[in-house]
């Protein structure tokens, strides 16, 4: 082989390798952006029903395709925010979380809310109403 000759089949090693990059990097881009297309989900538990107790121990399970921010998070009940722990677990999905906590619900009407971000500024939030009419009983009911 000649010098001229092992040149252009570098040349062509070159190139086709420069397009073989290039289409990685499309598609790495293009997954990357249909990843990161879900806003995260919550449930906060328990849902309507019948609540036994103005005591309302409550979980939100936290879920995303890609990351949840942490610094985002709270749990409200009627407008405050509420004390709350949590776990981690990456079952199901790229990034779960569960919160627990127990709040006294107030007689009448009763909101809890949740809300979470991931990473990529996407935000959910969600809400529960219970209902408590009569705290003598210590009975509630969600609405």
């Amino acid at each position: 082989m000649t010098h001229s000759t092992l040149w252009e089949n570098g040349r062509r090693l070159t190139q086709s390798l420069t397009a073989t990059l290039t289409a990685l990097v499309v598609l790495t881009n293009t997954l990357a952006a249909q990843w990161e297309d879900f806003p995260p989900t919550l449930v906060i538990n328990p849902g309507s029903g019948v609540v036994t107790s103005a005591n309302l121990s409550f979980t939100v399970d936290w879920c995303d395709d890609h990351g949840l921010d942490g610094s985002s998070e709270w749990v409200k009940l009627n407008g405050v925010t509420v004390s709350t722990s949590g776990t981690t677990s990456s079952e199901f999905c790229f990034s779960k979380w569960r919160t627990t906590g127990t709040v006294t619900l107030a007689l009448g009407l009763n909101t809890l809310e949740a809300r979470i971000c991931d990473f990529s500024l996407q935000c959910v939030t969600d809400y529960q109403h219970y209902f408590c009419n009569d705290h003598l009983q210590d009975r509630c009911w969600g609405v």
